[in-house]
């Protein structure tokens, strides 16, 4: 993971929960699962990153991107758990 953030650039906390324990205590049933915590450290959002495959013409809903545009624009109504 931490080859991939740099390699990516990845600007945000991480973290690789390789005995799921924190994974289990979140209620997490499907993992990859990503989460959005805002800054009085409530989920706004908890579920798929997206639809897309490996490939890069896949087409699908971006689950995660979605919610973090709609904090940008002054809004959490998209707190929906995108199908985990």
């Amino acid at each position: 993971m931490k080859v991939f953030a740099e390699r990516h650039h990845l600007n945000f906390p991480y973290m690789w929960d390789s005995t799921q324990d924190v994974t289990r205590s979140f209620g997490v049933i499907s993992p990859p699962t990503a989460f959005s915590i805002d800054s009085n450290e409530i989920i706004r959002y908890q579920g798929q990153i997206d639809e897309h495959t490996q490939t890069a013409s896949a087409q699908g809903v971006d689950y995660l991107g979605n919610a973090i545009i709609l904090k940008t624009v002054g809004t959490w109504t998209f707190v929906k758990s995108g199908k985990t």
